[in-house]
């Protein structure tokens, strides 16, 4: 009777380890076919809207896919794209908010002119955004692609002709200036 009692329990915490194991973990759809809030623009707008900015984040951020969706989509600064990650930036705190403040910051080489417009009506910081990229980012890991990428920026902030927007391109030139110096400490990299 032991014997068998004890093979039981043996035999259930073994089912419950294969079952962990087989059953999504976090953030993991269920199924291909099934839907995470927060996938597409659309779903993240209507949660803004409905939810407010800061439950958004909460939401998104507790969803590894969809986190990563919004920041990849926010980064290519694609115009709504960069608007929701603008507002949900502002309700982030902690590690979601210096995630967004990266995606932000890299999506300046696509669209410097539009951040900026968003920095003028209050929406973003440009102090927060003008931060040079991710370097725990694989893409940017090595100082050579860091610098490069560095640079793109700094080309792209350059092009910012707006004479409305021209106190906020200074203000980022000079941020990104002390960036490359800090890039070359990081990486030892003499300048």
């Amino acid at each position: 009777m032991l014997r068998s009692r004890r093979s039981t329990i043996y035999l259930l915490l073994l089912v419950m380890m294969l079952g962990a194991l087989t059953f999504p973990t976090r953030g993991a759809p269920a199924s291909p076919t099934s839907r995470l809030p927060g996938k597409s623009l659309d779903e993240i707008e209507a949660m803004i809207r409905n939810k407010g900015a800061q439950q958004t984040v909460h939401t998104l951020y507790d969803q590894d896919v969809a986190w990563d969706l919004l920041r990849e989509q926010v980064a290519k600064g694609q115009p709504r794209w960069l608007k929701a990650g603008a507002t949900l930036y502002g309700a982030a705190d902690s590690g979601a908010k210096q995630m967004l403040a990266h995606s932000l910051a890299e999506a300046l080489i696509p669209a410097a002119a539009l951040e900026m417009t968003l920095a003028s009506q209050h929406t973003l910081k440009i102090t927060d955004v003008c931060i040079g990229l991710d370097v725990d980012d694989d893409r940017f890991s090595t100082y050579e692609a860091a610098a490069k990428a560095l640079r793109q920026t700094i080309a792209s902030v350059q092009r910012v002709n707006s004479p409305e927007l021209q106190s906020y391109k200074e203000e980022c030139l000079r941020q990104l200036a002390q960036q490359e110096s800090s890039l070359s400490a990081f990486f030892g990299h003499a300048h």
